[in-house]
Parts: structure tokens; C-alpha cells; sequence
């Protein structure tokens, strides 16, 4: 690099030797320095680090991811921070952009948009979550906290002008399904949490994460449970509950198709997140499961009005666009308004041409023409 403020890139891993190397891959032309620590790989996860030239470390897994981040701080040379897990990659495209920030000196923390994909491969965009994520920082102003799920602390507090949210993009694969089936890791986060939640059961943070690790398990009541003890932490504590525990609870309900007196709960979550556009697409999903078609229509159409812009909330991608469009498309249909049923799903698939169930209801209604 020619710049002299030096960039280090900090992953820690345990066999990833199917996913590490497109990772370092992914940031070689960026990173001065790649610290990979290792807690405790069988595979060949090592030597693939090292031959993209990183300087690998062994830590004695404790049970603690923030600890083993720590520690590959403590190794890292680099003014600056990078922390990217294995099955992540950061575009190419948005390097320049990273690179001409660390430049400022103001700058203490930077934010990345955050692409997480799901289901099967091949990983596309209209199957994925849309979340902005501060994961570039000054080494010695922050450092890891949290046994599971770690968040950075800083060590001072932070200004608006210290922080910046750029274009730059980093790809996440690991919600896609080959993943979420290797239940060992997931078996393993939650006993961790339930290990936090045994030292501290008034952190709400730790039952919204066992929420989410149970869903991915498919034990969808038990999730429920547990998403719903996070929203009520929150509150005991006088403080709103995120955006992203609603969005888990309503998709939560949906898959479970238990919609008693969810109406209200939903409005109000909706009331306390007013530009989070999942809620609507959500509320939309469960007036239309209700039969309730002309609400259903009026929260798409709410949804589209906001669209999926805003990376503060961790978004469905296409909650904003095609999915209402959709999901509205549908809905007319159902009222026999097929013409105009039609003419939305051809502006779905001007957006996605590929849309599996919009080809379906296209085909569906065209032949409704043909056969009358």
C-alpha cells in the first residue's frame, strides 16, 4: 500500500478450510496485515491462511468469542481494524472507498452495508437480509465485549462526526442452508447463551440471541418464547426493543400462522419503528392470511412507499419493492381483479425476471384468459 496508515485484518476461525480462502481472497488487495486466529481447527484451515500470507495464532477456546477477538487485537499491528469472520467477503468495489476514509483522521469507526444471504445456493440478492454494520476501527479506541454475538466497546464515547457509513459492501454466506444445517455450531451458541443467561438473566440482548439460534433450529415456539422475554427485558429496562426483535417475532408468528390478537401487538411495533419496512410487509402477510385484503393492500402499499433504503434496520430484501409489489398482486387477484393482478407481477419481474412465484401467477392468470 502506499498510504502509511496501515489497515489490519482480523478473523477468527475453526475449520473453514471450504470458506476461508475466499475470504482472504476477498480482502488481500486491501489489508496490510491479516491476523487469523485459530481456536482450534482439524482441517487444513491453517495452512490455507498461510498461504494467502497471514499471520496465523492459536487460542485455547474458552467458550468466548469477544475474548478471542481480543486477543487477535492484541496481535494486530494496524492502526485501523477490519473484523471479518470466514464465511464473509468484502466486494472489491468499495476498497477505495475504506481505503480514502482511514485516511481521515476525524474517523474513528466506520460502517459497512452488510449483505446477508439465504437459503440455497447459488446466493442471490433477492434471497437475502440488508443491514448496515460497523466493522472498521481505530485499534486503540475499542475492544470486544460478550461471550457470543460480541459487540464492540469504545473506549471514549463517540461524536457524529467520528463515525461514517460507507457504500463499501461485505457479503455474509453463513445463513445460506448448507450452513444453518451444521446444527453443532448452533447446539453450541446456545449453550453458550444460556451459560450468559445463568450469570446475567436481566440481559434481554441474550434472550433475543437464543431466540434466534432456536428459529434457525426450527424449534419455532420456543423462540417465540424467548423473543418474546427480550421484548419485555427491554421494556423492564425503560427502553425501546430494537427493530430486529420484531422483525424475528413477526416472522416468528407467520411461520407458526398463530395470528390471535396479533393485530394490536403489531401496530404498536409499527408505532415504536415507524420507518421499518419489514413491519409492514409482515402485517400485509398476516391481514392477507386473515382474509383481510383491502388492510393487507394498504400495509404493501405502505411498504413500497417507504422502500428498503434505510440499512438502520436489518431489512428483507424486496420488503420495499417486489415482495409487497407481489404479495399486493395477489391480493387483487383474489378479489378477481386479475388484469391488474397481471400488470404488477410484470413490473415484479422487470425487477426480477427470475421470481420463481411470480413466473407461476403469470402463467396462472394468462391462462384464465385463454381458457375464458
Amino acid at each position: 500500500m502506499t498510504s502509511n496508515v496501515k489497515l489490519t485484518a482480523c478473523i477468527i476461525v475453526q475449520n473453514e478450510e471450504s470458506h476461508l480462502p475466499y475470504c482472504l481472497a476477498s480482502i488481500q488487495s486491501i489489508a496490510d496485515e491479516i491476523i487469523v486466529v485459530d481456536t482450534g481447527s482439524t482441517d487444513t484451515t491453517k495452512q490455507l491462511a498461510q498461504q494467502y500470507h497471514a499471520k496465523v495464532y492459536d487460542f485455547q477456546w474458552n467458550d468466548n468469542f469477544a475474548d478471542a477477538r481480543n486477543y487477535a487485537l492484541e496481535q494486530a499491528t494496524g492502526e485501523w481494524i477490519l473484523y471479518i469472520d470466514a464465511d464473509e467477503r468484502l466486494e472489491d468495489s468499495g476498497h477505495a472507498a475504506i481505503r480514502e476514509a482511514i485516511e481521515q483522521e476525524e474517523l474513528l469507526l466506520l460502517g459497512l452495508k452488510v449483505v446477508n444471504y439465504y437459503g440455497h445456493r447459488p446466493a442471490q440478492y433477492e434471497r437475502s437480509n440488508l443491514l448496515a454494520q460497523y466493522r472498521i476501527f481505530r485499534r486503540a479506541k475499542a475492544t470486544f465485549i460478550g461471550a457470543i454475538h460480541e459487540q464492540l466497546n469504545f473506549s471514549v464515547p463517540l461524536q457524529a462526526h467520528q463515525v461514517k457509513l460507507l457504500s463499501s459492501q461485505l457479503s455474509h454466506y453463513g445463513y445460506l442452508q448448507e450452513r444453518v444445517l451444521e446444527k453443532n455450531k448452533m447446539n453450541r451458541n446456545v449453550n453458550i447463551l444460556l451459560k450468559e443467561k445463568a450469570r446475567d438473566k436481566n440481559n434481554p440482548w441474550t434472550d433475543y440471541f437464543i431466540a434466534n439460534e432456536l428459529n434457525q433450529l426450527g424449534e419455532k415456539v420456543k423462540a417465540y418464547e424467548f423473543v418474546n422475554l427480550a421484548i419485555t427485558g427491554f421494556i423492564a429496562k425503560q427502553q425501546l426493543p430494537p427493530s430486529l426483535l420484531y422483525k424475528l417475532k413477526y416472522s416468528i408468528v407467520i411461520d407458526l400462522q398463530q395470528f390471535e390478537g396479533i393485530e394490536q401487538s403489531i401496530d404498536l411495533a409499527i408505532k415504536i419503528h415507524p420507518d421499518f419496512v419489514d413491519l409492514y410487509y409482515y402485517k400485509g402477510l398476516i391481514m392477507k392470511e386473515q382474509g383481510r385484503l383491502d388492510e393487507a393492500i394498504i400495509a404493501f402499499d405502505q411498504a413500497l412507499l417507504i422502500g428498503e433504503n434505510n440499512l438502520q434496520h436489518l431489512t428483507l430484501c424486496g420488503t420495499g419493492s417486489f415482495l409487497s409489489k407481489f404479495e399486493k398482486a395477489v391480493c387483487l387477484e383474489q378479489q378477481g381483479m386479475q388484469t391488474s393482478a397481471l400488470l404488477l407481477i410484470e413490473e415484479v419481474l422487470v425487477q426480477y425476471s427470475n421470481y420463481a412465484p411470480a413466473l407461476v401467477a403469470r402463467e396462472r392468470i394468462k391462462a384464465l384468459y385463454t381458457t375464458s
